[in-house]
């Protein structure tokens, strides 16, 4: 099993706690894709550099 740790900016971290107290399910997906998105990429330029993921999420 695998764990991944997410860096979230403080912005981000709130407006997640605050859509979560609010239970605002349109907004949730949007807010872990952001959160998720620079760590998908680094995973993915670490395992596959030759694609060039570097950058994409910005």
């Amino acid at each position: 099993m695998t764990t991944i740790t997410l860096q979230l900016s403080v912005e981000l971290e709130q407006k997640l706690r605050e859509s979560i107290a609010r239970r605002d399910a349109q907004s949730l997906p949007r807010l872990f894709a952001n959160a998720f998105a620079p760590t998908v990429e680094a995973l993915l330029e670490k395992t596959h550099p030759q694609f060039g993921f570097a950058g994409m999420s910005r």
